[in-house]
């Protein structure tokens, strides 16, 4: 039996949809309550068996409290995969400004961490850190690109915005653990899950910007480097609250437009060297021509 946490994720359909109808799969999701699909995550608890699969589309810290209390209620799977993100070295180990959004992940990523080294069953545990997950109209990387050029007809561009960015579609996400399912892996293991196509930031939003008839009137409104590296120091001085966290969020993803997010520590490509994978360019015609 496989069960799919976060099963509403455009990611979790593609794995279903290639998992096929003869695999046993139980849906959870926290949108339980607006469909009988899904079953809410307290269920887990009743489903679950010794050997079965877990695999996780839901906010890693989330997901590792409720296999903290699987494992606690004497009951081991055979696999777990996580879905963390690159955020753990972009974000948090750089000191960003906004590192305080994102601790969640590391919080996650230790329970994990903490589970495994005190567990003596055998369990795979897989830990994904994925960067810019995107696709079917529904993410906040390159959707968010689109959405302010659509609606607001301008997009914010940092001077010399030639960060190296490395977007995975949601279907190719979904193929990459598929595979996964296939490998056995010993403990713990992590791995950096990026798209093929490496591409410049600045590079990746014109591209966006083509891909829609209506873009073609919108701006890229260029802004000086200096200019938010002294903002940067200045919201430095002030505590964190709603308002704050905001603006910093704004100034940080400003600044890391320069920054390479592109991650070759545990490179899943090197595993995973044949896979096929969509054109990101024809892609993003295919995503937003019609909108």
């Amino acid at each position: 039996m496989i069960h799919i946490f976060g099963a509403s994720h455009p990611a979790a359909n593609y794995l279903i949809k290639i998992l096929g109808s003869k695999t046993k799969i139980k849906k959870y999701s926290s949108k339980s309550n607006n469909s009988l699909d899904y079953l809410p995550y307290s269920k887990i608890f009743d489903e679950i068996n010794n050997k079965d699969i877990i695999i996780s589309f839901s906010n890693i810290n989330l997901a590792s409290k409720i296999i903290k209390k699987i494992f606690l209620g004497k009951k081991f799977p055979n696999k777990i995969i996580f879905i963390s993100s690159s955020s753990i070295y972009s974000k948090l180990n750089t000191k960003s400004i906004d590192k305080d959004l994102y601790n969640k992940f590391i919080e996650g990523e230790d329970r994990v961490r903490k589970i495994h080294e005190k567990s003596s069953e055998k369990c795979q545990f897989i830990i994904l850190r994925t960067t810019m997950i995107w696709g079917d109209n529904d993410d906040k990387n390159i959707n968010q690109i689109f959405k302010l050029l659509f609606k607001y007809k301008i997009f914010p561009i940092i001077t010399n915005a030639n960060g190296l960015r490395a977007p995975i579609h949601n279907k190719d996400l979904a193929m990459v653990i598929n595979k996964l399912l296939s490998i056995d892996t010993d403990g713990l293991k992590f791995f950096d899950v990026r798209g093929k196509t490496i591409i410049k930031y600045k590079q990746m939003v014109k591209l966006v910007k083509g891909s829609n008839k209506k873009l073609k009137t919108s701006l890229l409104i260029r802004i000086p480097f200096l200019l938010i590296k002294i903002l940067e120091k200045i919201l430095n001085y002030f505590p964190n609250n709603r308002y704050t966290l905001k603006v910093k969020f704004i100034v940080g993803a400003l600044l890391r437009q320069r920054e390479n997010l592109v991650y070759f520590n545990n490179d899943i490509n090197k595993i995973f060297s044949d896979k096929k994978e969509f054109n990101f360019e024809q892609n993003l015609k295919m995503t937003y021509k019609n909108k």
